[in-house]
């Protein structure tokens, strides 16, 4: 293979290597991990070309590419913020890897242990791409290692785009053909063995699999799940599916930042999407229950009679990445244009699918209007239901009397339904109080709500089982929902709205004789933002001010101090607060230190590193001699001319005929035989330096030195 041929390979591989890097674009979140791989794939390629080209075998580029590649793992391992002391830093940092991989879900924040080991990979498949195609001849066997990075996005359900498959077939059948031995004349074309074939129809398989494949698993209904507590942060491998049976005794993980929904419309506040609801509650775990007697989804959705009015907004909905039998609907009274297969459940005011998903499925949802202002609440009263309705009822514990002090004393001195509500909330929200947090610790009694009381630290499961049960106690009936907060604005319109797996929640409703199921929000604002225009105390003015007094918030046994809300307690993930540049730049600086002084030293021995270059050193040489041949000359030709111009009555010893032969031979072999022969620089540098002896031991007697390669 030409020297030309061989950096045109190591292009290509760098350049298929960074195309399947992208694939993993789709699991990770943005950060420096994309630069620092781009980097470290472009640095290891211009190491191990150099290498090459300096005569360095196989190995020998093999081995200066793991030197270099250590050498940037200790780099980036030196700038990541850890506790541990070097002997155990690199264990730390696996582990942190492997962690993110395992408890992470898509798109998964990259930690510096992850970091490290996605530029640990991009290395490994760079090195045995290129000893595979450039160094052992078997370029076949180099679609192995990029087929390993074009698996991982397609193993957890993610195939990449179509186009950055194409892309990097198109680069692995260019890297194919460049490194294909040439046909030769009499012994037919290029062959490809049975080993470079299988790699072929390996990675055409790869490639139908991320086309075809990926779009097919994440339709089956073993594909992953988004669970609302516990389990919420698994490896999302597929669409989102909200958990219902809430556990107060489970953390909260890593929530995914994937889009669900995405719905338009020109209101300004449809309030939270819900999907449904829950009535039965054991005291540690919220129960979904039997569905209700189901009519057709059409007409007036709404629990009660309400009369007949014209509606307010509408919104239309597209659902992306969610997987579910119960359609994602404002709260309030509305009517659904969807298909003949969802059903009305006037009991827990769900919209059901018997046999259908919400996957793909787009609909559009007419708002009708209900008066919510505080007015109307205040003067509201709570639904009549019997004491044994699931909406009043209360687990027994040796604390539910405690609970039901701790709610009377919270709003005590308030006379309207409404206006305990609005003390019950405000209670919770007040961040003097309460304390979001994700991390749940152990169980101390049989009440759940009871702990959460007492530590008053948890997240939206805890914050709206609390409200509902302490609401029951007050004889409001409750009940908790599921769905998800109301969507961020798309930016580019300022109608449309994304939803995302991360905006998943719960939050209380409780049911007023007029107004009917009215949603409330305690779970602090850190989390949910502002509360409901109707129930925000700075927007209505409550009949009284339920501020909580030093006896309210003592009421409890004294709990130790809440912990701090976790890290992305807003809903965002922060990135690391590494210094990224600086560790990059010494990366950089690392891996361009060693192609320089690899350069450098090059350029010192200048030395030839082929028959092609020998023998234009060798036409240079004896050019001086007068001994001058054109460029249609045959070496054999030139050999002849060699001979022909050795000084007269000069020593033309066996040593410079047996060196011109073998160089002659070399060089024929080089540019004529299908198959390299074997050579060193230094045979070479000794064979021009024999042939061209006659001359200078005519004039003077002494030895030459080696000529310069031109």
């Amino acid at each position: 293979m030409t020297p030309a041929r061989r950096l045109l390979g190591s292009a290509l591989v760098a350049a298929s290597t960074i195309v399947a890097l992208s694939g993993l674009r789709v699991l990770l979140a943005p950060g420096r991990w994309w630069v620092l791989s781009v980097v470290a794939v472009v640095a290891l390629t211009a190491a191990t070309a150099l290498a090459r080209r300096a005569g360095r075998g196989p190995a020998g580029t093999a081995l200066l590419g793991l030197v270099a590649t250590t050498a940037s793992v200790l780099l980036l391992a030196a700038g990541a913020q850890t506790t541990s002391p070097w002997p155990g830093l690199l264990g730390e940092l696996a582990r942190q890897g492997v962690d993110s991989v395992v408890t992470g879900v898509v798109p998964v924040p990259v930690t510096p242990g992850l970091e490290i080991l996605v530029v640990l990979g991009a290395a490994g498949a760079l090195l045995l791409c290129d000893l595979l195609a450039l160094g052992l001849g078997r370029a076949g066997l180099a679609g192995l290692p990029l087929a390993g990075l074009w698996s991982v996005p397609i193993s957890f359900g993610f195939p990449p785009p179509a186009g950055l498959v194409v892309l990097g077939g198109t680069g692995y059948l260019l890297l194919l053909a460049v490194t294909a031995e040439p046909a030769v004349a009499g012994r037919g074309g290029a062959r490809v063995g049975p080993r470079e074939a299988a790699a072929v129809v390996a990675a055409a398989t790869l490639a139908t699999l991320a086309l075809l494949g990926g779009p097919l698993a994440t339709a089956t209904p073993v594909s992953g799940t988004v669970r609302l507590p516990a389990a919420w942060g698994g490896v999302d491998t597929g669409p989102t599916t909200l958990s219902t049976d809430l556990d107060l005794t489970d953390s909260l993980s890593a929530r995914s930042d994937r889009t669900v929904l995405v719905y338009t419309t020109a209101a300004r506040d449809v309030g939270p999407l819900r999907t449904r609801t829950l009535l039965d509650f054991d005291g540690t775990r919220w129960d979904v229950g039997r569905p209700g007697e189901l009519d057709l989804a059409d007409g007036l959705l709404w629990p009660t009679e309400r009369a007949e009015t014209e509606p307010v907004a509408t919104v239309r909905i597209r659902v992306g990445a969610l997987d579910e039998n119960r359609l994602p609907l404002p709260t309030g009274p509305r009517s659904v244009d969807v298909g003949a297969s969802w059903w009305y459940d006037a009991v827990r005011d769900e919209v059901v699918g018997l046999g259908s998903s919400t996957l793909g499925l787009t609909y559009a949802v007419r708002l009708f209007p209900r008066d919510l202002s505080a007015e109307a609440l205040t003067a509201d009263a709570p639904a009549v239901l019997p004491a044994e309705a699931p909406e009043l009822a209360v687990p027994a514990s040796e604390h539910a009397q405690d609970i039901a002090d701790l709610a009377r004393e919270v709003t005590a001195g308030e006379v309207s339904a409404y206006d305990r509500a609005m003390a019950l909330q405000t209670w919770f929200r007040n961040a003097g109080t309460f304390t979001y947090n994700t991390r749940i610790p152990p169980a101390e009694t049989d009440d759940a709500v009871w702990d959460f009381l007492v530590r008053r630290s948890g997240y939206c499961v805890q914050y709206a089982t609390a409200m509902t049960v302490m609401a029951r106690t007050l004889g409001i009936p409750s009940r908790v929902a599921i769905g998800f907060l109301p969507g961020r604005p798309s930016g580019s319109d300022p109608d449309t709205f994304v939803v995302t797996s991360r905006q998943a929640h719960a939050w209380p409703e409780l049911w007023f004789e007029d107004a009917g199921w009215v949603r409330f929000e305690p779970t602090p604002a850190v989390q949910t933002g502002a509360p409901p225009p109707y129930a925000d105390p700075f927007l209505v003015a409550p009949t009284a001010t339920p501020t909580p007094t030093a006896s309210t918030q003592s009421s409890a046994p004294t709990a130790t101090a809440a912990p701090t809300a976790a890290p992305g307690a807003t809903g965002g993930e922060d990135a690391e607060s590494t210094q990224p540049w600086l560790v990059l730049a010494a990366l950089a600086a690392a891996l361009l230190g060693l192609v320089g002084w690899l350069v450098v030293r090059r350029r010192r021995e200048a030395r030839t590193v082929g028959p092609e270059e020998s023998w234009a050193a060798l036409r240079t040489a004896v050019a001086r001699h007068g001994v001058r041949w054109s460029d249609a000359t045959t070496p054999r030709q030139a050999a002849e001319e060699i001979r022909a111009g050795w000084p007269a009555g000069a020593s033309a010893d066996d040593r410079a005929e047996q060196a011109l032969v073998q160089l002659l031979a070399t060089v024929e072999r080089a540019r004529y035989a299908p198959l390299e022969g074997t050579w060193s620089a230094d045979e070479l540098d000794r064979w021009v330096i024999e042939v061209t002896r006659p001359w200078v031991s005519d004039r003077s007697g002494d030895a030459p030195s080696a000529p310069r390669g031109g």
